[in-house]
């Protein structure tokens, strides 16, 4: 009888298999701007919390700061992403999707939608997978954030 790490597991494995399979799928809509592989997931970060601080974004997402700004650098020069400065300290910014990156990741969205209609059966079982892949997703930020890239204890010196 499988135990409670082994469904852990499964779902670790099943969720990447899922996301690369969706991932892999070519897009119709030629009004999808094409994006690198980092670009498109921070975008989603993004679209997904709105004012995300590049700080929250870069440890959220498992990322060097470095390189969440460079996403970012291409995102912006691609009119997708805007930078407002954070009221609470200046020397911080807020992310923004733009019009068009919103409208871009609307698009992509509704190419998963059609993907997946025909192979999940009801609008129930749509809404609770949904809800538990979102819980999911929401809980490994928070646990990320805090803990550093995979969830590893971060040393005093912030590594």
């Amino acid at each position: 009888m499988p135990t409670r790490a082994d469904h852990l597991a499964d779902i670790a494995t099943a969720a990447i298999s899922v996301a690369r399979k969706i991932q892999g799928e070519p897009f119709k809509d030629p009004a999808i701007i094409p994006l690198v592989h980092l670009d498109r997931i921070v975008l989603r970060h993004i679209h997904r919390y709105p004012g995300i601080r590049l700080s929250d974004l870069a440890a959220e997402l498992g990322l060097q700061p470095s390189n969440a700004s460079t996403a970012i650098r291409s995102l912006t020069g691609k009119g997708m992403v805007r930078k407002d400065s954070d009221p609470a300290d200046r020397r911080a910014v807020r992310l923004y999707a733009t019009d068009a990156g919103e409208e871009s990741t609307a698009r992509v969205r509704h190419e998963w939608a059609e993907l997946l209609e025909p192979l999940v059966e009801s609008d129930a079982d749509a809404a609770r997978l949904a809800e538990l892949l979102v819980s999911l997703d929401d809980a490994l930020n928070r646990h990320v954030g805090s803990h550093g890239a995979l969830g590893r204890d971060r040393t005093e010196d912030g590594s």
